[in-house]
């Protein structure tokens, strides 16, 4: 019986020698050892050119090895083309940390049928112990301020399949213990080479910079310390309070007559207690009564500066009025007068001037179902009550696309601004839409401004950013506890400048985390592939289901991504409890026909299972039932239920034979799983053979009854032919796919001269050792089988209802 490898139809085949002279043999050899982390190099050869296609099989056993120790690979497939004699195949080897030489043993497996592989046994490989990986750390920046964190790097010399803990030692120098978290060890994942943790720093209440150093501690059995050993990495925590600083003043003049003018004090460097500077009001030209203010200025303490209000009073006059604010002459402890130590503040009187009116909006781009605020300000403060109207253009937005809260802006008198609300609703399409808002016309006393109309932009609400991973059903990211699952982040279009995209858990954060990828960039010529890590967080607790939330958010300078954010359920499938198994397609009948490759058998699971669960040789057949010819008549493909799925397939090939066995009726069931729900654990398969079909012809009464040895797996069509040539009984005759009898009447045996068989375009049936293809679709030009036929001798006697089982109790038909 064949078996299917990879999609490669191959034979079993046994060993053999004193082949004859000519006829390809095929043997294999490889090194008896080989250093960890380099590959095993197998080399096979045919000793004469085969004139077709030679497959063949090196399987891989683990004798002390494990199967992490050959990176997970346990069989390589050898194609030598035509009047090829000679290959090699490489087995690659992983680095681990143990000290153990592992053997494992090469086995030819299968080759294809008729090449023989004479006095070939098995190669037994020695992995032998190579150097450990050597371990070193970096740090970036070494220099930070107070309040930000060091990254300290791991890095090994090579990957191994373990998990590698690289120690760090933590050196004071002026530092104190409170000045810093601490970081025992950073964890290398099983092949990878690089790790990092972080170092976060505190604030205190001195002005002092401190410094501590990081090393590498004592590492682990199979860890080694590079040639020249490091020297510890110092870092430094730079302290932004001083202990003096000076002083300087500044402010928002000119004002109008009415409004507050601002004086603010500035210091070089922040201080670590609170100060007050005192200050000096001199009028100029201003009235007493003009403008008050107080006496000092109050700066907290690690603030930089603290700002004074010097309110102005309307008055009777057309006069613009002056004033200054100096510091005082006393400043506190530790404080000295900059520059400049003077502001001079002018005071605008507002009965003779025109304000002017401008226009803005926030935001100016807005997304679907959003609002945003426009605002109009005067250069002046209103008069009294004042209405400015709006005109409104429809650029590319449609009417419903937006609504103002109101026609016009009302600015309350002695004020400067006022605002209206556009709240924009979301449409079918997939377009950006525009539109613009203007000032209309003014009272007097007032004027539009350089900026008096305003372009609002409706950006589309569809995240511009696609993760795939999540559950195709329902949308949920499903990931079992302890376990992580990568998820892959995409921009749906290339932005026009880079884009960070920032993954945290908004909700249920102690279900699970994001372990790695918290924030990703994307540039113009990277926008796609992106990938970051969901963890399920690992309790004792029966919760099948425990939910979380994840949300990605989008930064950039392109406004078509900033600031959009999209959301995913989440949930983590609980490991506790117990699941059981069974066949999806229970008590069905699955038909299939000799070479299929495409038949999948679905295995459900009672629940989410939280691990992946393998179901590789978990689908067995069941002995004993009619027609079996070969236990082997199907080659399990691998599969499994993914993690955090209910689900799992098993693909199948259906092996095509030389073999005459009509209908091979089996049933399938599962097996070496634990917890299978045996009331749901069948399947029927019929598999049809497309290799030969024998005839029965016998005659009832006036009837021709026509019974063949095994179902077609297509429509074949028939015509009778009498001695003469002429067609019996009409024209065409239909066998349908799947049935085995027809039916003719008003036809008798012995004037039949011949039957021609014709099947669809691009179809073949074997029909009595004659092979009949279809051409050019159902035509007239029917195919006729070499001359002859399948007739039982006169008289015989049939039952009434013959079907495939009379070719087994009438053995003496002949073709």
């Amino acid at each position: 019986m064949a078996v299917a490898v990879a999609g490669a139809l191959l034979a079993s085949a046994p060993v053999a020698s004193g082949q004859q002279s000519g006829v390809p043999e095929v043997s294999f050899s490889a090194p008896a050892s080989v250093i960890e982390g380099r590959d095993i190099v197998v080399s096979l050869s045919l000793n004469v050119p085969a004139p077709g296609n030679v497959y063949a099989l090196v399987r891989v056993e683990h004798v002390t090895a494990e199967l992490s120790d050959t990176c997970n690979q346990y069989q390589a497939l050898v194609h030598f083309w035509p009047d090829q004699n000679s290959k090699t195949v490489r087995i690659p080897t992983c680095a681990d940390l143990d000290t153990d030489a592992e053997t494992v043993t090469l086995r030819l497996a299968s080759v294809s049928r008729g090449v023989p592989a004479p006095g070939q046994g098995a190669v037994t490989v020695t992995i032998t112990e190579g150097s450990g990986p050597s371990a070193t750390i970096s740090v970036l920046p070494t220099s930070v301020a107070e309040g930000q964190s060091f990254t300290v790097t791991a890095s090994l010399s090579h990957a191994v399949t373990s998990w590698v803990y690289v120690p760090l030692v933590i050196t004071n120098t002026t530092a104190e213990a409170s000045d810093y978290s601490t970081a025992g060890r950073i964890t290398v994942r099983p092949n990878d080479t690089q790790s990092t943790v972080k170092i976060w720093t505190n604030r205190d209440n001195d002005a002092d910079d401190e410094q501590f150093t990081v090393a590498v501690g004592t590492l682990q059995a199979g860890l080694r310390a590079p040639t020249t050993p490091p020297s510890p990495i110092t870092l430094t925590i730079t302290d932004p309070d001083t202990a003096t600083a000076t002083v300087s003043l500044s402010s928002n003049s000119p004002v109008v007559e009415g409004e507050t003018a601002l004086v603010t004090a500035t210091l070089s460097g922040s201080l670590l207690q609170d100060v007050s500077i005192p200050l000096v009001l001199t009028l100029v030209n201003a009235e007493t009564g003009d403008v008050r203010g107080p006496a000092s200025v109050v700066i907290r303490a690690r603030d930089l500066s603290g700002t004074a209000p010097f309110p102005t009073v309307r008055d009777l006059d057309l006069d613009n009025e002056q004033f200054t604010v100096a510091l005082g002459t006393t400043l506190p402890a530790g404080v000295t007068a900059g520059s400049p130590n003077m502001v001079t503040v002018d005071v605008t009187d507002r009965t003779s001037q025109t304000s002017t009116v401008n226009l803005s909006a926030l935001p100016q781009r807005v997304r679907e179902g959003a609002s945003t605020t426009i605002t109009a300000t005067l250069s002046l403060p209103a008069k009294s009550r004042l209405t400015i109207p709006l005109t409104v253009t429809r650029g590319s937005a449609e009417a419903g696309d937006f609504t103002l809260s109101a026609s016009s802006i009302t600015v309350p008198g002695g004020t400067r601004s006022g605002s209206v609300t556009v709240s924009t609703s979301q449409d079918a399409d997939n377009d950006n839409d525009t539109f613009t808002v203007a000032v209309g016309a003014l009272p007097a006393g007032y004027q539009a401004g350089t900026a008096s109309s305003v372009q609002i932009t409706i950006a589309e609400d569809n995240p511009p950013v696609a993760v795939v991973g999540a559950d195709p059903d329902d949308g949920v990211v499903y990931v079992g506890e302890g376990n992580t699952k990568r998820l892959w982040v995409s921009l749906t279009q290339a932005p026009t400048a880079n884009v960070t995209a920032t993954v945290s858990i908004i909700s249920g954060a102690a279900a699970a985390s994001v372990s790695a990828g918290s924030s990703i960039t994307f540039t113009p010529s990277d926008h796609r592939g992106k990938w970051f890590q969901l963890t399920g967080a690992d309790d004792s607790v029966e919760t099948y289901l425990r939910d979380a939330r994840v949300r990605i958010s989008l930064a950039s300078t392109d406004a078509d991504f900033d600031g959009s954010v999209l959301e995913l359920p989440a949930k983590v499938v609980d490991d506790d409890a117990s699941v059981s198994y069974y066949l999806a397609d229970h008590g069905t009948t699955i038909t299939a026909r000799e070479g299929d490759l495409t038949i999948t058998v679905t295995v459900k699971a009672s629940r989410r299972v939280a691990n992946q669960v393998s179901l590789n040789e978990t689908l067995q057949e069941t002995t004993g039932y009619r027609l079996r010819r070969d236990t082997n008549d199907y080659v399990p493909r691998f599969g499994s239920i993914p993690a955090g799925s209910d689900t799992g397939h098993i693909a199948l090939n259906i092996i095509d034979t030389s073999e005459v066995e009509a209908v091979d009726l089996q049933k399938w069931t599962l097996t070496n799983l634990t917890g299978i729900d045996t009331s749901r654990n069948t399947i029927n398969a019929e598999l049809v053979d497309d290799d030969v079909s024998e005839i029965l012809l016998f005659q009832a009464g006036s009837t021709l009854v026509m019974v063949f040895s095994n179902r077609f797996y297509t429509d074949v069509r028939l015509r009778l032919v009498g001695w003469q040539g002429q067609t019996l009984n009409s024209s065409a005759h239909t066998l349908y796919q799947g049935t085995t009898r027809l039916t003719i009447d008003n036809v008798r045996i012995e004037d039949i001269q011949g039957i021609y068989i014709k099947t669809p375009p691009d179809q073949t049936q074997t029909v009595n050792g004659n092979v009949v293809t279809g051409t050019r679709g159902w035509h007239d030009d029917w195919i006729q089988p070499t001359p002859g036929l399948i007739l039982l001798p006169a008289g015989e006697d049939y039952p009434n209802n013959p079907g495939p089982d009379a070719f087994d109790t009438h053995p003496q038909h002949f073709s």
